[in-house]
C-alpha cells in the first residue's frame, strides 16, 4: 500500500518502508515461500536476483546518485561520477533496460545491468565454481580468494 510519495506501508502488518521494492521483498515474510533472506542483515527479497543486487550494498557501500551503480571505495565512485559529467550532454542514453526505467550509454553496461533482473551469472571461477554477473567481479574474486 502506497502511503505517500516517500513511504510504503505493508497491508498485513502496517510496517512502513521508504522504498516500494523493499516493501515487496518484505511481503514474502507473510507468504508460504520464505523469500530470499540476506545473511548479513534482516532484509528479505522476493527473488534471488533482488537479493544478489542487495548484497552489493554490503560489499560496495558507495552508491552513484545518477545511475545507482555501487563501488567499493569513494575513489572508485569519484572516478565513475566524473564519467557522468563528461558524458552529460554529449550523447543520449541509447540503451534502455526492458525490465526497468534504467538507460545506459553503452550496450555492455546494459548487458551487465540486465543480469540483475535475469539472475544470469555467466562468469565462473575455474577453482571454486562460484559464478558472477561481471567479468571484472570474477577477476577481483580470483585475486582476493585464490591469489590468481
Amino acid at each position: 500500500m502506497h502511503v505517500d510519495k516517500d513511504r510504503f506501508c505493508c497491508a498485513l502488518c502496517s510496517k512502513i518502508f521508504v522504498c516500494g521494492s523493499v516493501l515487496r521483498g518484505h511481503t514474502t515474510v507473510h507468504q508460504d515461500h520464505p523469500g530470499y533472506r540476506c545473511h548479513l542483515c534482516p532484509m528479505v527479497y522476493a527473488t534471488h536476483p533482488q537479493l544478489l543486487n542487495h548484497l552489493d550494498s554490503h560489499n560496495k557501500p558507495y552508491k552513484c546518485k545518477v545511475c545507482n551503480d555501487r563501488f567499493i571505495n569513494i575513489k572508485a565512485l569519484s572516478g565513475h561520477a566524473s564519467a557522468h559529467v563528461k558524458l552529460q550532454g554529449v550523447r543520449p542514453l541509447r540503451y534502455k533496460c526492458p525490465h526497468c526505467p534504467r538507460t545506459f550509454y553503452h550496450s555492455g553496461h546494459l548487458a551487465d545491468h540486465t543480469r540483475t533482473h535475469t539472475g544470469e551469472r555467466p562468469f565462473s571461477c575455474d577453482v571454486c565454481k562460484k559464478s558472477f554477473t561481471r567479468h571484472s567481479t570474477l577477476l577481483a574474486h580470483n585475486r582476493m580468494q585464490h591469489a590468481i
